[in-house]
Protein backbone atom coordinates (compact mmCIF):
# COMPACT_ATOMS: atom_id res chain seq x y z
CA UNK A 1 0.00 0.00 0.00
CA UNK A 2 1.41 3.35 -1.03
CA UNK A 3 0.94 6.42 1.14
CA UNK A 4 1.55 10.06 0.33
CA UNK A 5 3.79 11.99 2.72
CA UNK A 6 4.29 15.73 2.92
CA UNK A 7 7.41 16.78 1.03
CA UNK A 8 8.87 19.65 -0.87
CA UNK A 9 8.95 17.28 -3.83
CA UNK A 10 5.17 16.81 -3.87
CA UNK A 11 4.41 18.92 -6.95
CA UNK A 12 4.52 17.38 -10.40
CA UNK A 13 6.21 18.82 -13.46
CA UNK A 14 4.62 20.17 -16.59
CA UNK A 15 4.63 17.38 -19.12
CA UNK A 16 3.14 19.33 -22.02
CA UNK A 17 6.05 21.11 -23.71
CA UNK A 18 6.70 22.29 -27.20
CA UNK A 19 8.19 19.70 -29.42
CA UNK A 20 8.45 16.02 -28.68
CA UNK A 21 7.55 15.29 -25.03
CA UNK A 22 10.20 13.61 -22.91
CA UNK A 23 8.09 11.85 -20.31
CA UNK A 24 9.57 10.11 -17.29
CA UNK A 25 7.95 8.08 -14.55
CA UNK A 26 8.36 10.84 -11.97
CA UNK A 27 6.59 13.33 -14.28
CA UNK A 28 3.27 11.57 -13.71
CA UNK A 29 0.81 12.91 -11.13
CA UNK A 30 1.57 11.58 -7.66
CA UNK A 31 -1.81 9.87 -7.30
CA UNK A 32 -1.17 7.93 -10.50
CA UNK A 33 2.33 6.99 -9.32
CA UNK A 34 0.83 5.60 -6.09
CA UNK A 35 -1.67 3.57 -8.08
CA UNK A 36 1.06 2.11 -10.29
CA UNK A 37 3.35 1.29 -7.38
CA UNK A 38 0.53 -0.40 -5.49
CA UNK A 39 0.11 -2.84 -8.40
CA UNK A 40 3.77 -3.88 -8.36
CA UNK A 41 5.26 -6.62 -6.19
CA UNK A 42 6.51 -5.26 -2.88
CA UNK A 43 10.24 -5.37 -3.63
CA UNK A 44 9.78 -3.94 -7.15
CA UNK A 45 7.70 -1.06 -5.78
CA UNK A 46 10.37 -0.11 -3.27
CA UNK A 47 13.17 -0.49 -5.80
CA UNK A 48 11.31 1.73 -8.27
CA UNK A 49 10.38 4.39 -5.71
CA UNK A 50 13.92 5.10 -4.50
CA UNK A 51 15.06 5.99 -8.02
CA UNK A 52 13.06 9.22 -7.98
CA UNK A 53 13.52 12.31 -5.82
CA UNK A 54 9.74 12.50 -5.51
CA UNK A 55 8.75 8.91 -4.87
CA UNK A 56 11.52 8.18 -2.38
CA UNK A 57 9.42 10.16 0.11
CA UNK A 58 6.56 7.67 -0.10
CA UNK A 59 5.99 5.10 2.63
CA UNK A 60 4.81 1.55 2.20
CA UNK A 61 2.85 -1.01 4.14
CA UNK A 62 5.34 -3.89 4.37
CA UNK A 63 2.77 -6.49 5.41
CA UNK A 64 -0.15 -6.38 2.94
CA UNK A 65 -2.92 -8.91 3.36
CA UNK A 66 -1.75 -11.02 0.43
CA UNK A 67 1.44 -11.89 2.38
CA UNK A 68 -0.43 -13.22 5.39
CA UNK A 69 0.73 -16.69 6.32
CA UNK A 70 3.77 -16.73 4.05
CA UNK A 71 7.19 -17.34 5.53
CA UNK A 72 9.38 -16.40 2.56
CA UNK A 73 9.04 -12.63 2.52
CA UNK A 74 12.25 -10.73 3.14
CA UNK A 75 14.96 -8.68 1.49
CA UNK A 76 17.86 -11.01 0.72
CA UNK A 77 20.20 -8.19 -0.39
CA UNK A 78 19.27 -5.67 2.32
CA UNK A 79 22.18 -4.52 4.51
CA UNK A 80 20.58 -1.84 6.73
CA UNK A 81 17.07 -1.93 8.18
CA UNK A 82 15.42 0.69 10.43
CA UNK A 83 12.00 -0.13 11.86
CA UNK A 84 10.17 2.69 13.65
CA UNK A 85 6.65 2.74 15.15
CA UNK A 86 5.78 -0.70 13.83
CA UNK A 87 3.00 -2.95 15.08
CA UNK A 88 3.79 -6.49 14.04
CA UNK A 89 3.36 -10.05 15.20
CA UNK A 90 6.40 -11.95 16.42
CA UNK A 91 6.24 -14.65 13.75
CA UNK A 92 5.88 -12.15 10.91
CA UNK A 93 8.94 -10.19 12.06
CA UNK A 94 10.93 -13.37 12.62
CA UNK A 95 10.11 -14.62 9.13
CA UNK A 96 11.15 -11.34 7.54
CA UNK A 97 14.42 -11.07 9.49
CA UNK A 98 15.24 -14.70 8.80
CA UNK A 99 15.13 -13.91 5.09
CA UNK A 100 17.36 -10.83 5.32
CA UNK A 101 20.50 -12.93 5.08
CA UNK A 102 22.85 -10.01 4.25
CA UNK A 103 21.61 -7.71 7.01
CA UNK A 104 24.48 -5.91 8.77
CA UNK A 105 22.67 -3.19 10.74
CA UNK A 106 19.27 -3.47 12.44
CA UNK A 107 17.48 -0.74 14.39
CA UNK A 108 14.09 -1.34 16.04
CA UNK A 109 12.59 1.75 17.68
CA UNK A 110 9.18 2.08 19.34
CA UNK A 111 7.87 -1.14 17.85
CA UNK A 112 5.22 -3.24 19.57
CA UNK A 113 5.45 -7.01 19.48
CA UNK A 114 3.95 -7.81 22.89
CA UNK A 115 6.11 -10.91 22.60
CA UNK A 116 9.70 -12.10 22.26
CA UNK A 117 12.07 -10.78 19.63
CA UNK A 118 13.53 -14.10 18.59
CA UNK A 119 15.15 -15.27 15.37
CA UNK A 120 16.14 -18.93 15.31
CA UNK A 121 17.98 -18.76 12.01
CA UNK A 122 21.55 -17.40 12.34
CA UNK A 123 21.95 -13.74 11.32
CA UNK A 124 25.50 -14.35 10.23
CA UNK A 125 26.27 -10.83 8.93
CA UNK A 126 24.61 -8.69 11.60
CA UNK A 127 27.20 -6.38 13.21
CA UNK A 128 25.04 -3.63 14.74
CA UNK A 129 21.82 -4.00 16.76
CA UNK A 130 19.86 -1.12 18.32
CA UNK A 131 16.59 -1.65 20.19
CA UNK A 132 14.88 1.32 21.85
CA UNK A 133 11.54 1.82 23.64
CA UNK A 134 9.96 -1.39 22.33
CA UNK A 135 7.20 -3.50 23.84
CA UNK A 136 8.99 -6.85 23.93
CA UNK A 137 9.46 -9.57 26.54
CA UNK A 138 12.80 -11.09 25.51
CA UNK A 139 15.63 -10.65 23.00
CA UNK A 140 17.24 -13.77 21.57
CA UNK A 141 19.33 -13.73 18.41
CA UNK A 142 22.09 -15.86 16.94
CA UNK A 143 24.45 -13.27 15.46
CA UNK A 144 28.05 -14.44 15.45
CA UNK A 145 29.48 -11.20 14.01
CA UNK A 146 27.59 -8.76 16.22
CA UNK A 147 30.03 -6.13 17.52
CA UNK A 148 27.79 -3.36 18.89
CA UNK A 149 24.55 -3.74 20.84
CA UNK A 150 22.45 -0.87 22.21
CA UNK A 151 19.30 -1.33 24.28
CA UNK A 152 17.06 1.21 25.98
CA UNK A 153 13.87 0.16 27.75
CA UNK A 154 12.39 -2.03 30.45
CA UNK A 155 14.34 -4.97 31.78
CA UNK A 156 14.03 -8.05 29.57
CA UNK A 157 16.22 -11.15 29.28
CA UNK A 158 18.86 -10.60 26.59
CA UNK A 159 20.40 -13.72 25.04
CA UNK A 160 23.23 -13.07 22.61
CA UNK A 161 25.56 -15.80 23.79
CA UNK A 162 26.65 -16.86 20.29
CA UNK A 163 28.23 -13.45 19.68
CA UNK A 164 31.91 -14.19 20.09
CA UNK A 165 32.86 -10.84 18.49
CA UNK A 166 30.63 -8.62 20.63
CA UNK A 167 32.88 -5.72 21.62
CA UNK A 168 30.58 -3.06 23.04
CA UNK A 169 27.15 -3.04 24.67
CA UNK A 170 25.26 0.02 25.92
CA UNK A 171 22.27 -0.97 28.04
CA UNK A 172 19.90 1.53 29.65
CA UNK A 173 17.22 0.18 31.98
CA UNK A 174 14.48 2.39 33.31
CA UNK A 175 13.43 0.38 36.36
CA UNK A 176 15.03 -2.81 37.62
CA UNK A 177 17.31 -4.29 40.28
CA UNK A 178 21.03 -4.09 39.52
CA UNK A 179 21.89 -7.62 40.57
CA UNK A 180 19.04 -9.10 38.58
CA UNK A 181 20.49 -7.41 35.49
CA UNK A 182 24.01 -8.71 36.11
CA UNK A 183 22.78 -12.27 36.68
CA UNK A 184 20.84 -12.13 33.41
CA UNK A 185 23.76 -10.71 31.42
CA UNK A 186 26.09 -13.41 32.73
CA UNK A 187 23.94 -15.88 30.84
CA UNK A 188 23.13 -13.70 27.84
CA UNK A 189 26.31 -11.65 27.16
CA UNK A 190 29.20 -13.68 28.58
CA UNK A 191 31.64 -12.61 25.84
CA UNK A 192 31.22 -8.83 26.03
CA UNK A 193 34.44 -6.74 26.06
CA UNK A 194 33.12 -3.31 27.06
CA UNK A 195 29.85 -2.78 28.91
CA UNK A 196 27.93 0.36 29.83
CA UNK A 197 25.01 -0.04 32.23
CA UNK A 198 22.82 2.96 32.95
CA UNK A 199 20.10 2.84 35.61
CA UNK A 200 17.52 5.48 36.36
CA UNK A 201 17.74 4.15 39.93
CA UNK A 202 20.58 2.04 41.39
CA UNK A 203 18.38 -0.54 43.11
CA UNK A 204 20.80 -2.75 45.02
CA UNK A 205 20.29 -5.65 47.41
CA UNK A 206 22.16 -6.63 50.55
CA UNK A 207 23.70 -10.08 51.09
CA UNK A 208 23.37 -11.03 47.44
CA UNK A 209 25.61 -13.67 45.90
CA UNK A 210 26.19 -14.47 42.24
CA UNK A 211 26.75 -17.89 40.75
CA UNK A 212 30.56 -17.70 40.64
CA UNK A 213 30.74 -20.54 38.15
CA UNK A 214 29.65 -17.94 35.56
CA UNK A 215 32.09 -15.24 34.49
CA UNK A 216 32.40 -12.35 32.07
CA UNK A 217 35.38 -14.05 30.50
CA UNK A 218 36.38 -11.17 28.19
CA UNK A 219 35.11 -8.08 29.97
CA UNK A 220 37.84 -5.45 30.39
CA UNK A 221 35.94 -2.17 30.71
CA UNK A 222 32.78 -1.54 32.73
CA UNK A 223 30.93 1.77 33.02
CA UNK A 224 28.17 1.97 35.65
CA UNK A 225 25.89 5.00 35.81
CA UNK A 226 22.96 5.43 38.15
CA UNK A 227 20.99 7.45 40.65
CA UNK A 228 21.45 6.31 44.26
CA UNK A 229 18.25 6.90 46.23
CA UNK A 230 18.32 7.17 50.06
CA UNK A 231 17.08 3.61 50.66
CA UNK A 232 20.16 2.32 48.79
CA UNK A 233 22.85 4.31 50.61
CA UNK A 234 23.69 1.28 52.74
CA UNK A 235 24.05 -1.08 49.74
CA UNK A 236 26.70 0.67 47.62
CA UNK A 237 29.39 -1.76 48.73
CA UNK A 238 27.44 -4.56 47.06
CA UNK A 239 28.95 -3.40 43.76
CA UNK A 240 31.88 -5.60 44.79
CA UNK A 241 29.82 -8.60 43.71
CA UNK A 242 30.06 -7.48 40.10
CA UNK A 243 33.85 -7.21 40.25
CA UNK A 244 34.13 -10.83 41.34
CA UNK A 245 32.47 -12.17 38.18
CA UNK A 246 34.74 -10.11 35.89
CA UNK A 247 38.19 -11.59 36.58
CA UNK A 248 39.93 -9.83 33.66
CA UNK A 249 38.57 -6.35 34.31
CA UNK A 250 41.07 -3.53 33.70
CA UNK A 251 39.04 -0.32 33.79
CA UNK A 252 36.10 0.58 36.02
CA UNK A 253 34.02 3.74 35.83
CA UNK A 254 31.27 4.40 38.38
CA UNK A 255 29.22 7.56 37.92
CA UNK A 256 26.94 8.24 40.88
CA UNK A 257 24.07 10.70 41.06
CA UNK A 258 22.24 11.25 44.33
CA UNK A 259 20.33 13.56 46.60
CA UNK A 260 22.12 15.84 49.05
CA UNK A 261 21.73 13.20 51.77
CA UNK A 262 24.50 10.99 50.36
CA UNK A 263 27.14 13.40 51.69
CA UNK A 264 29.05 11.50 54.41
CA UNK A 265 26.21 8.99 54.82
CA UNK A 266 27.28 6.41 57.41
CA UNK A 267 24.96 3.56 56.41
CA UNK A 268 26.22 0.19 55.28
CA UNK A 269 28.68 -2.64 56.05
CA UNK A 270 32.47 -2.64 56.18
CA UNK A 271 34.54 -4.12 53.36
CA UNK A 272 36.06 -6.89 55.50
CA UNK A 273 32.58 -8.43 55.75
CA UNK A 274 32.86 -9.32 52.05
CA UNK A 275 36.24 -11.02 52.40
CA UNK A 276 39.38 -10.51 50.27
CA UNK A 277 39.60 -10.69 46.48
CA UNK A 278 42.36 -10.32 43.93
CA UNK A 279 41.95 -8.27 40.76
CA UNK A 280 45.17 -9.11 38.93
CA UNK A 281 44.52 -7.05 35.80
CA UNK A 282 42.79 -4.06 37.35
CA UNK A 283 44.57 -0.81 36.36
CA UNK A 284 42.19 2.15 36.40
CA UNK A 285 39.32 3.30 38.62
CA UNK A 286 37.30 6.45 37.89
CA UNK A 287 34.53 7.51 40.31
CA UNK A 288 32.38 10.62 39.97
CA UNK A 289 29.61 11.85 42.22
CA UNK A 290 31.73 10.86 45.23
CA UNK A 291 30.18 12.26 48.42
CA UNK A 292 32.31 10.62 51.08
CA UNK A 293 29.56 8.14 51.93
CA UNK A 294 30.64 5.07 53.86
CA UNK A 295 29.62 2.73 51.04
CA UNK A 296 31.56 4.70 48.44
CA UNK A 297 34.68 4.88 50.60
CA UNK A 298 34.60 1.19 51.49
CA UNK A 299 34.13 0.30 47.81
CA UNK A 300 37.18 2.34 46.81
CA UNK A 301 39.34 0.94 49.61
CA UNK A 302 38.37 -2.62 48.69
CA UNK A 303 39.51 -2.06 45.09
CA UNK A 304 42.77 -0.37 46.07
CA UNK A 305 43.70 -3.07 48.59
CA UNK A 306 43.02 -5.93 46.16
CA UNK A 307 44.47 -4.59 42.90
CA UNK A 308 48.26 -5.07 42.80
CA UNK A 309 48.55 -3.68 39.25
CA UNK A 310 46.52 -0.52 39.93
CA UNK A 311 47.95 2.53 38.12
CA UNK A 312 45.38 5.35 38.19
CA UNK A 313 42.68 6.42 40.66
CA UNK A 314 40.39 9.33 39.77
CA UNK A 315 37.83 10.56 42.31
CA UNK A 316 35.54 13.50 41.55
CA UNK A 317 32.79 14.93 43.76
CA UNK A 318 30.97 16.41 40.77
CA UNK A 319 28.06 14.38 39.42
CA UNK A 320 29.49 14.04 35.94
CA UNK A 321 26.72 11.68 34.92
CA UNK A 322 24.47 14.66 34.29
CA UNK A 323 27.04 16.61 32.31
CA UNK A 324 26.81 16.41 28.56
CA UNK A 325 30.50 15.93 27.94
CA UNK A 326 30.67 12.88 30.23
CA UNK A 327 27.83 10.92 28.69
CA UNK A 328 28.60 8.39 26.05
CA UNK A 329 27.97 9.66 22.51
CA UNK A 330 25.65 6.75 21.82
CA UNK A 331 23.60 7.61 24.89
CA UNK A 332 23.32 11.26 23.90
CA UNK A 333 22.22 10.55 20.36
CA UNK A 334 19.70 7.80 20.73
CA UNK A 335 18.13 8.99 23.98
CA UNK A 336 17.53 12.44 22.49
CA UNK A 337 16.23 11.35 19.11
CA UNK A 338 14.97 7.82 19.65
CA UNK A 339 16.56 6.87 16.36
CA UNK A 340 19.33 4.64 15.12
CA UNK A 341 22.95 5.56 15.60
CA UNK A 342 25.49 4.22 13.18
CA UNK A 343 29.22 4.56 13.24
CA UNK A 344 29.28 4.30 9.48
Amino acid sequence: MCKRTASKHSHGKEISEKGKPNLQFEDLPLDLICTILSKLPQQEAIRTSVLSTRTKHLSFDLAPMRFAGRDDRGFPNLRTLDLNLLHVKRKELENMLSNCCCLESLSIVRCHLNDELKVDRPMSNLAYLHICCCDITKIELHATKLSTFIYDGDFVPIVLNHTSKLVTAYIFFSDTIFHRVVASLLHGLPNIHKLTLYFSDFRLENLWLLDHSLKFSRLKHIQLCGLVSPHNYDKILDLISFMRVAPFIENVEVHFASSFGLWFAQNGPLRHEFGPSEYKYFKNIHVTGFKGAKGQLEFLLHLVENAPALEVITVDTTERMWEKENKNEYFLQFRSSGRRISSS
